[in-house]
């Protein structure tokens, strides 16, 4: 992960980091309305019928003000359209086929329920390399968490679909107490449907997701480990994302982890205040989608809003956070989605950080 700093209004990456354009990208609900209602949804029902839904014209000057900014700045910019639903959306491609002229990368985090293969082929089309499938169990689990008989089966159809059409589907699952003994099973369904990838996440109680149970840090901590060794397991079959945050424990320090200690940079975990921005179908904005904490509307500019914005500087200061004598602050930082729907504060401990638990088993 590149580390940026902040200096004179401007974002910087450190040179020896990367030798790659830094990314920067918008995870945009494009609208708030969904055609699932599932049980662990980080929005509510009612907020995503209430909240009022940008406007073409609305959603193009965000993609204007994105473009431009991150040319100012020398990065590769993205759009991430998510929801609700983004494909219940009347106008998508049209803002889609907005951003691709912008020279904008787009990836799409969809339900996967309306991916029939007519739709598959727009999306190819329109410049989609990669879209992210939601499947969050067998078959039974799936459409129990969302809320709808035979979702399981439009969505393993549309992994297919996409897959055939020449798209790279990515599936996504959140790691609950119903589905978490299912994961090779839900691994090997996903390649069967076509899946180039899969990641797995924690749970954030919030929204509909406020009622469900989290794991238990040493439920979290098997399944990682469950998930580490199927990674080389299905190494020739699909990648198995270790993006989440938590992830970092696993790995061995090396040159750049120890010079990032040293000097109490960021440099991997999660990527709050460091890459993006969450937009709201309202165009208010998180710091991720999964963080309800407002910086302020988009229409104030993203660079504004990334730079100035005293929550972001404050996310940046490892000094700020409850773990920040851990020896893995600088690579991980937990989830602060998570650490904030448990305590209530953005800086506490990630509750679900099992670094105890390793260490316990090393002894």
């Amino acid at each position: 992960m590149q580390i940026v700093i902040l200096a004179d209004n401007a974002l910087v990456v450190d040179a020896c980091v990367t030798m790659t354009k830094p990314y920067f990208y918008i995870q945009w609900d494009s609208t708030s309305r969904c055609n699932l209602d599932c049980l662990h949804c980080y929005h509510t029902k009612e907020e995503r019928q209430t909240r009022y839904v940008m406007s073409c014209l609305e959603a193009k000057s965000m993609l204007d003000d994105l473009a431009n900014t991150v040319k100012q700045w020398g990065f590769r910019g993205g759009i991430h359209f998510s929801g609700g639903e983004p494909l219940v959306r009347g106008d998508i491609f049209e803002i889609i086929d907005y951003s691709r002229e912008l020279g904008l990368e787009m990836r799409m985090l969809s339900n996967g329920t309306l991916i029939t293969m007519e739709k598959a082929k727009r999306l190819k089309q329109s410049g989609f390399d990669i879209v992210q499938v939601s499947i969050d169990g067998i078959k039974e689990t799936h459409d129990f968490l969302r809320n709808k008989e035979g979702a399981y089966d439009l969505s393993m159809a549309a992994i297919n679909n996409l897959k055939e059409v020449g798209i790279q589907p990515t599936v996504s699952s959140t790691l609950t107490k119903t589905n978490f003994l299912q994961i090779e099973k839900i691994i090997e369904e996903a390649y069967k449907a076509g899946a180039a990838r899969i990641g797995f996440s924690q749970l954030v109680p919030e929204g509909n997701g406020k009622d469900l149970e989290m794991l238990t840090t040493k439920e979290l901590y098997e399944s990682f480990s469950e998930l580490y060794k199927l990674k080389m397991k299905y190494k020739d079959k699909l990648e198995i994302l270790t993006s989440e945050s938590l992830w970092c424990l696993f790995n061995k320090d090396n040159e750049y982890t120890k010079r990032a200690q040293g000097s109490a940079i960021m440099a991997g975990g999660c990527g709050i205040a460091m890459f993006g921005l969450s937009v709201l179908s309202d165009g208010l904005v998180y710091p991720c989608r999964r963080l309800p904490i407002t910086l302020g509307h988009i229409t104030e500019g993203v660079k504004e809003i990334f730079i100035k914005n005293p929550l972001l500087n404050q996310l940046r200061d490892i000094n700020n956070y409850e773990c920040k004598d851990c020896t893995k602050v600088t690579l991980c930082r937990g989830c602060r989605a998570v650490a904030y729907a448990a305590t209530g504060n953005v800086f506490a401990k990630d509750p679900q950080c099992f670094k105890h638990l390793m260490e316990e088993k090393n002894d």
